[in-house]
């Protein structure tokens, strides 16, 4: 039995040898599949069980393939969304923690956040973004 094993893990290996594998895209897909599964065991949303396997076979696709270059843009612009989405929740996070402290102004010009200590109320402030140099006025 131990023989069967280790063959099939062989075999497993060198079958794998120049397909891509596993990262983390595809782990984030099999995440989603079994959340679509999990969501299927309601009736009113039986059709999930379609749509998880999609998702499985879409993850399976990408870990057997052999076109490296294609899965690793695709990983590229899924990293590029999540880290959107994170510095998006970081930011929120940092204003909460910070509402009695400070003010996050935005700058019109390039959109960055602009974080400064708070001012007295009614007082106007006048400040200049880092990233571009575009001066904001601002009423407290």
């Amino acid at each position: 039995m131990r023989n069967f094993f280790s063959d099939l893990s062989y075999k497993f290996s060198v079958f794998m040898q120049g397909r891509y594998g596993r990262d983390e895209l595809s782990r984030t897909i099999t995440i989603a599949a079994i959340v679509c599964l999990v969501l299927s065991i309601f009736r009113p949303l039986h059709f999930f069980v379609y749509i998880a396997l999609a998702i499985l076979i879409w993850s399976a696709y990408r870990s057997f393939s052999k076109n490296r270059t294609a899965r690793e843009r695709e990983l590229e612009a899924y990293r590029k969304i999540k880290d959107t989405i994170v510095n998006k929740f970081k930011l929120i996070k940092g204003m909460w923690r910070d509402r009695n402290t400070h003010i996050y102004v935005k700058c019109p010009n390039c959109r960055t956040y602009v974080r400064i200590s708070k001012p007295p109320k009614g007082k106007r402030i006048r400040i200049t973004c880092p990233k571009c140099r575009n001066t904001i006025e601002k009423n407290t």
